[in-house]
């Protein structure tokens, strides 16, 4: 099994937040796009993006270091289909690896 877009464009990363505008050079940004982000930034979606975060503070990992790490812990799932922007995006991916979630 494969995951498409396990971040969901950046979403699950933290980076957006419900009541905040996306910044303009993102997928998210603030034009004929932004009727989508607040289509689909529900108050649901704020709370698994805060939970992310809280979770990334305790583990010392960011938000989407933790998204990752939970797919990385499900054995059914072989690969991770991401598409990074940039090169820190990469290697914020690659924090993912070496450690597991607790149980």
């Amino acid at each position: 099994m494969m995951t498409f877009s396990p971040l969901a464009v950046g979403l699950l990363s933290g980076r957006f937040r419900r009541g905040r505008k996306p910044p303009k050079n993102s997928f998210w940004s603030p034009d004929a796009k932004r009727k989508r982000f607040k289509t689909v930034m529900t108050r649901k979606v704020d709370q698994i993006i805060e939970t992310l975060v809280k979770a990334g503070k305790e583990l010392d990992k960011t938000p989407a270091q933790v998204a990752f790490g939970w797919i990385l812990d499900h054995p059914e799932i072989t690969a991770a289909i991401t598409g990074p922007d940039k090169p820190e995006h990469v290697e914020e991916v690659c924090g993912s690896l070496g450690w597991a979630l607790p149980t």
